[in-house]
C-alpha cells in the first residue's frame, strides 16, 4: 500500500514539474523517498535481501556515476538538481524492488497510472476540440505527452490480453479495449496536429513487439482486435482532423526532411561531446554549454540534444552512456530469460506489454528527451 501511494503521489506531482516548479519536484521526490523508506522499514523485520541481477547492478552504477559527475561538473548546482531529476528512474526502480508486496504494488501503481493517463487523454481531447490547441495536456511538449500516453497504452493493451488469456467476462475485456482506444486516440490527435511522428513510430514498434508475443502464445484473435482498435483510433482522429493524421504520416516516408531539424542539432551536439568525451560537462549542463556549438539553423529551444543517449554522453561522458546502454542490455536479457521461463499465456503477454512499453520509450529517446521528463522517468 505504501509503495502504491508513494507512486501515485510522485507521478501526480511530477506532472506539474516543467523544470522550474521546484515545489512539485520536491513533492514528487519526497513521495518516492518516503515510499522507499517505508518499504525498507517494513522489510527490516524479515530481513532485507538485495537482488544481484545485472539490471540492478547496471542501474545502480548508472545512478552512482551521475551522482559522481557533480564533482567535476562545470555547474555543480545544476548537476545536483538533475541527479535527482534523472535519478528518479533508479529511485522508482528501488521503490518497487524493495516493496514488501511487489505484486500488490504493481497492481496499485498500474491502476493509478491508467486513471491518470485517461484523465490526461481527456484533457488533451478538450484542448484539441474545445480550445483548438495542439493537445499536450499538462505537459509543455506535445511529444512528451504522446510518449507518456504510449507507456500507459501498451501496458493497458497487455491487461486486455491478460483478460482474454484468463477468460474474463466480456465486459472486462471491453473496458480494457475502450481504455486502449482512448489512449491511442490521444496519441493520434498529437500526430494530427502536426507533431508526434516519433511517438507514433515508436508506438508502432512497441505494439509490434506485443502483437508478436500475443500471437506466439495463441491469442491471435485478441491480438487482431488490439491492432484494429489502435488503427481505428487513428482513422477516427484522421476523420475528425480532416486528414491531418494521414498527412503527417506521409512525412515519415521522407526521413531526410522529417529529421532535418534533429540532424542540425546532432551535428553540433557531437562536436560538443568531443570536447569532453571521458567525463562530460556535468549532468544537466547541456543547455548552458550549448551556445558555442549551436548552428544558426537550429530552431529548437536549445535545452536538449533531442537524443537522450547523445545528451547523456555529453553530460556524463563515455562511462555514463555505456552504463545507460548496459541498463538497456540487461533489461533485454532479463526479458528473454523471463519469457523462456513463462508459465502461462497471461503471464507471457503481461511481461511482453511491459517490455514493449520500455522498447517504445527507449526507441523514442533517440529522437527526444524522455529521460529529462519526470513523469516518464
Amino acid at each position: 500500500m505504501a509503495a502504491t501511494l508513494a507512486f501515485a503521489v510522485a507521478l501526480s506531482a511530477a506532472l506539474f514539474f516543467h523544470g522550474t516548479h521546484l515545489t512539485a519536484f520536491a513533492y514528487s521526490l519526497a513521495a518516492l523517498v518516503a515510499g522507499l523508506g517505508a518499504g525498507l522499514a517494513l522489510r527490516h523485520a524479515r530481513g532485507i535481501e538485495i537482488p544481484r541481477s545485472a539490471l540492478v547492478i547496471a542501474l545502480t552504477l548508472f545512478w552512482a556515476w551521475i551522482g559522481l559527475s557533480i564533482l567535476w561538473s562545470e555547474v555543480p548546482y545544476a548537476s545536483a538538481i538533475n541527479f535527482w531529476w534523472v535519478g528518479a528512474l533508479p529511485l522508482a526502480f528501488w521503490l518497487y524492488t524493495l516493496a514488501p508486496d511487489r505484486e500488490r504494488a504493481w497492481r496499485g501503481a498500474g491502476a493509478a497510472a491508467l486513471a491518470i493517463g485517461l484523465a490526461l487523454a481527456g484533457y488533451g481531447l478538450w484542448q484539441t476540440f474545445a480550445d483548438h490547441l495542439p493537445p499536450r495536456s499538462l505537459f509543455l511538449n506535445p511529444n512528451s505527452y504522446a510518449a507518456f500516453l504510449n507507456l500507459i497504452l501498451l501496458t493497458a493493451a497487455g491487461r486486455w490480453l491478460v483478460a482474454a488469456a484468463r477468460g474474463r467476462a466480456g465486459v472486462v475485456r471491453y473496458a480494457w479495449a475502450a481504455a486502449v482506444a482512448a489512449l491511442a486516440f490521444g496519441v493520434a490527435l498529437v500526430l494530427g496536429r502536426g507533431l508526434g511522428r516519433g511517438a507514433t513510430l515508436t508506438l508502432a514498434i512497441g505494439l509490434a513487439v506485443l502483437l508478436l508475443a500475443a500471437r506466439r502464445v495463441g491469442l491471435r484473435a485478441t491480438a487482431t482486435a488490439l491492432a484494429l482498435t489502435v488503427a481505428g483510433a487513428f482513422v477516427a482522429a484522421n476523420l475528425l482532423l480532416h486528414g491531418g493524421v494521414a498527412e503527417r504520416l506521409e512525412t515519415l516516408f521522407n526521413p531526410a526532411s522529417a529529421g532535418a531539424g534533429r540532424f542540425v542539432i546532432w551535428s553540433g551536439a557531437w562536436r560538443m561531446y568531443l570536447t569532453h568525451p571521458w567525463f562530460g560537462t556535468g549532468l544537466g549542463t547541456f543547455w548552458l554549454a550549448w551556445p558555442p556549438f549551436r548552428n544558426p539553423a537550429d530552431a529548437s529551444g536549445g535545452f536538449y540534444a533531442h537524443n537522450d543517449y547523445l545528451q547523456i554522453a555529453i553530460e556524463t561522458g563515455v562511462v555514463g552512456v555505456t552504463l545507460l546502454a548496459a541498463v538497456l542490455a540487461a533489461t533485454l536479457a532479463r526479458f528473454r530469460a523471463a519469457w523462456r521461463a513463462r508459465v502461462d499465456p497471461a503471464q507471457a503477454v503481461e511481461l511482453a506489454s511491459l517490455f514493449a512499453a520500455l522498447v517504445a520509450v527507449a526507441a523514442h529517446s533517440f529522437l527526444t528527451f524522455n529521460l529529462y521528463i519526470l513523469p516518464i522517468d
